[in-house]
């Protein structure tokens, strides 16, 4: 009985994650509510049926080692410098402003000291990397505009709050100390990046090639944990961060040809402890504090979700992005972070700004990420509704601010052929436009930050407001065979050196096409249209090696929203909607 008692907690959490993604799966609401509630109903401040232990507090924080991990393989070198506008830009000015208002705030509404003011303000400054990532995955945004937006600030605040922690640790010191414990830490970090990156190198690459040459998954699964589990426990023993050591270790994985296999066998622990994390937030909700403090903790939830939703949003917009860009990345990283949970836990912490302010502000930040799918829902409706009005606009140049050649590619259609090309010429600073004549999937592209006109691609007259005379070829993802033959004569008339590239489903439709003057490519693939993409980036005079980046990060993103291919042909033959990871 003793040993089963132990695994109570597990059992437990267990069967409330599957009976939440049940029911979450047949209301369709997000299961991040589902998991809150859960754990607000259940835990030691609801019917107490699950209590707030050493082994919940464990298996929440594994949820966020994983996902850091999970990050870190998506975050190589390159991909940083993909992002550099954002990661080194629009982050820190974001953290700064938002940090310097929020604190300014604590200490005049609850009269902090200047370090603890300072440290709050940039805790509440920080936004939830489980909670976003879980919204943009929902929406399928992964690695669109809007996402990659929201992932590199998730990226870089992740790393600034490391340093938050060891600043908690020391507030109240006196300036000495604190100043050696940075240095310090400084120290520690640069050896720890050094020695993950030499243990990615000399051994973990060399021990993935030995296991990966017996075609076993168990033996890469268990190796997988391995990684994660002691690259976390190296930087926890040096006194930094769980979370650390396992974002550098995803991050030196990340270049090398393993990334996608160690993803998709990581991916089921990732979902479940993550789904174990969000339980244990809602459980530390205590509806006590909350009915007893209502005004202050609705007063304080209000400001952390309105000033880090104005700051996000005017940065956005002054950046000269898309008003739906802005809505967009404001509702969805308002909300506080897990790192604010750690934080004002701290004993040191909440002794120094007192108790009751800790828990209203443990309170606040809990009820922000509880809203925050609510928010995020109205957000990406209001941002349907802006695009809507963009419907009548052919001059694309109010979308795209800074194409790199001016002479674009046009792609026709926006499904999933058309968002593989557009995300293939963003990367590689190719200048293209995406014509679009279906209403939902316009909005849904122009949303995501795709730059979609609306208008009938067989109205010759809608290509020569676009400016066809300039562009560099067309790429046709959703070919209507009758259209296309009718103007084809035209076009060729029109425009005789335009090269014409038409995805197809079958060698069929291939030969059809091509006695129209079209060169066809078959859609198959992961994601659909990557072989026209990598074809199409070589004739632009794109490097293989770049090239080969591009491929492995797409199809690796495709099998981490469709993990199983054969099940998604399945589920598009009987014409049923594919399910979403969560």
């Amino acid at each position: 009985m003793h040993e089963f008692a132990l695994l109570t907690p597990t059992v437990l959490l267990l069967s409330v994650g599957f009976m939440v993604i049940l029911i979450c799966r047949l209301t369709r609401v997000s299961p991040i509510i589902g998991f809150l509630l859960a754990g607000l109903v259940l835990g030691p401040h609801g019917m107490g049926l699950i209590h707030d232990t050493e082994t919940t507090h464990l298996l929440a924080e594994l949820g966020v080692v994983f996902l850091l991990f999970d990050i870190g393989l998506h975050f190589s070198t390159k991909s940083a410098w993909s992002m550099r506008r954002d990661l080194f830009g629009l982050a820190p000015m974001q953290m700064l402003i938002t940090g310097v208002i929020l604190a300014s705030t604590m200490k005049f509404i609850f009269g902090m000291s200047g370090d603890f003011a300072l440290l709050t303000g940039f805790a509440l400054a920080l936004s939830s990397t489980a909670v976003v990532m879980q919204i943009i995955g929902d929406l399928r945004q992964n690695e669109s505009p809007v996402g990659k937006s929201a992932k590199a600030m998730l990226i870089f605040q992740d790393t600034l709050a490391i340093f938050l922690l060891i600043f908690a640790d020391t507030v109240g010191s006196n300036e000495t100390e604190l100043a050696h414990l940075v240095l310090t830490t400084l120290l520690k970090t640069i050896i720890a990046i050094i020695l993950v990156v030499a243990l990615g190198k000399y051994v973990l690459t060399p021990l993935l090639r030995l296991v990966t040459r017996y075609n076993d998954p168990e033996m890469f699964t268990v190796l997988g944990l391995v990684i994660v589990m002691v690259t976390a426990a190296m930087t926890d023993y040096a006194g930094l961060s769980l979370t650390l050591g396992a974002f550098l270790a995803g991050m030196v994985l990340a270049e090398t040809p393993f990334r996608i296999l160690l993803q998709n066998e990581l991916r089921p622990f990732r979902s479940l402890l993550m789904a174990f994390f969000f339980i244990s937030t809602g459980m530390m909700l205590e509806p006590a504090i909350i009915i007893a403090n209502g005004d202050v903790v609705l007063s304080l939830l209000l400001l952390i979700l309105s000033v880090k939703a104005a700051v996000i949003g005017a940065l956005i917009f002054i950046s000269r992005r898309p008003a739906h860009h802005a809505i967009q990345l404001a509702f969805f990283l308002a909300q506080g972070s897990e790192f604010a949970f750690v934080i004002f836990s701290m004993a040191a912490v909440s002794a120094g700004m007192g108790s009751a302010i800790s828990q209203q502000l443990i309170s606040a930040v809990a009820l922000s990420m509880l809203v925050t799918p609510i928010f995020s829902g109205i957000a990406y409706r209001w941002s349907l509704n802006i695009c809507q009005s963009l419907k009548g606009i052919t001059n694309v140049s109010i979308y795209d601010n800074s194409p790199v050649n001016k002479q674009p590619v046009f792609i026709v259609g926006m499904n999933e052929v058309g968002k593989t090309l557009a995300r293939a010429f963003r990367e590689h600073n190719i200048s293209y436009i995406a014509i679009e004549h279906d209403r939902n999937r316009f909005l849904e592209a122009t949303a995501a930050g795709y730059v979609v006109a609306y208008g009938n691609p067989g109205d010759l007259r809608f290509w020569n407001t676009l400016g066809a005379d300039n562009a560099r070829a067309v790429c046709v993802a959703s070919p209507r065979y009758e259209i296309t033959k009718e103007i084809s004569p035209v076009i060729q008339k029109l425009y005789p050196r335009l090269k014409r590239y038409v995805a197809v489903n079958d060698s069929d439709e291939a030969q059809r096409f091509m006695a129209l003057g079209t060169i066809p490519f078959h859609n198959k693939g992961a994601p659909p249209g990557l072989e026209m993409a990598c074809f199409l980036l070589s004739e632009f005079g794109v490097s293989h090696s770049a090239i080969e980046d591009f491929q492995e990060e797409e199809h690796g993103a495709y099998l981490e929203i469709h993990p199983d291919p054969v099940l998604d042909e399945r589920y598009e033959e009987q014409g049923e909607e594919l399910p979403v990871n969560n």
